[in-house]
């Protein structure tokens, strides 16, 4: 949903609070969202233009989503969704598909999957070569 540029939300709970819908708005204690203003909104949306020419611009982090965990929770996000200005909704739809498209790419999977596997593969191989 977020490289098709879909405002997700989503249960507060595993893989969408651990590392898929992450930095997210999340319902406050009193049942409030906290929804990123305008201008901060604008300000992510100009640095996202620019790091399109520039490959070099670090993005910053900006929500790309939101988690819900109860009925009333939903319930507020859904309205927050509904009521969030041009801009917001602009910037969270953007950040979600910035998101999607590098933390998931084939790419990022196979540097992410190496780190973590290349300890075995360098013992697979040290066996290998015992073995020969």
């Amino acid at each position: 949903m977020m490289a098709a540029g879909l405002l997700t939300i989503a249960h507060d709970s595993a893989g969408p609070k651990l590392d898929i819908i992450t930095p997210a708005v999340r319902c406050n204690s009193d049942g409030h969202s906290e929804m990123p203003d305008v201008k901060s909104s604008q300000e992510f949306l100009k640095t996202m233009d620019a790091a399109t020419e520039d490959t070099s611009i670090e993005i910053p982090e900006f929500p790309v989503g939101m988690l819900a965990s109860d009925a009333s929770g939903f319930a507020q996000l859904i309205s927050a969704a509904l009521d969030a200005e041009g801009p917001v909704e602009q910037a969270m739809l953007r950040a979600a598909r910035h998101v999607a498209t590098t933390r998931f790419s084939e790419a990022s999977f196979c540097t992410d999957f190496y780190k973590k596997f290349s300890p075995v593969v360098r013992w697979l191989d040290i066996q290998r070569s015992d073995d020969e």
